[in-house]
């Protein structure tokens, strides 16, 4: 019953104990256009503002009243399957596409605004005298939880859409 007994001497120890925190990365949502998936059309030389098209979505997982947006979590868009000679406007500068396994990646800073978290200005202009379709473009947002205290970072969280893009002449 937890009493002493009477008979038993009493000890005292000390013990260090290493206690090591893992981050928890919340997950993310990203739509095109309200959609998991949106076919548009841009005009040869014209430039599509993703921005626009894109919603991101932040969770929480981790039992606080919504998403971490403290800057402990990092977010990014990575954006592949475009064909070379594609450009891809940036808050940083364009970014040419050199081949269609490249992923252009794009930091979202601003996702980590507790009053209005916005996603980064990009767009994709097709390569120069192009016409066609341009289809499965990819368009991911990514999640990791920064620890630089504890044992490692969160575990990677993603969500994207495709964009089926419609050149015309």
């Amino acid at each position: 019953t937890g009493a002493k007994l009477p008979s038993v001497a009493g000890a005292t120890s000390t013990q260090a104990v290493t206690v090591n925190v893992q981050a928890v990365t919340d997950p993310v949502g990203l739509t095109i256009d309200g959609a998991a998936s949106h076919n548009a059309t841009v005009a040869e030389e014209g430039t599509i503002n993703l921005t626009a098209l894109l919603a991101a979505t932040l969770g929480s997982t981790d039992g606080n009243a919504g998403p971490d947006i403290d800057g402990s979590e990092e977010r990014w868009l990575e954006i592949s399957g475009l064909p070379a000679r594609t450009v891809v406007p940036t808050p940083a500068g364009d970014v040419l596409v050199t081949g269609p396994s490249q992923i252009v990646t794009v930091p979202a800073p601003g996702l980590n605004d507790a009053t209005t978290p916005t996603l980064p200005a990009i767009g994709i202009t097709p390569p120069p005298d192009f016409s066609g379709n341009i289809d499965n473009i990819q368009i991911t947002l990514v999640a990791v939880a920064r620890d630089s205290g504890g044992p490692a970072d969160g575990a990677r969280q993603e969500a994207w859409g495709s964009l089926d893009l419609l050149v015309t002449p």
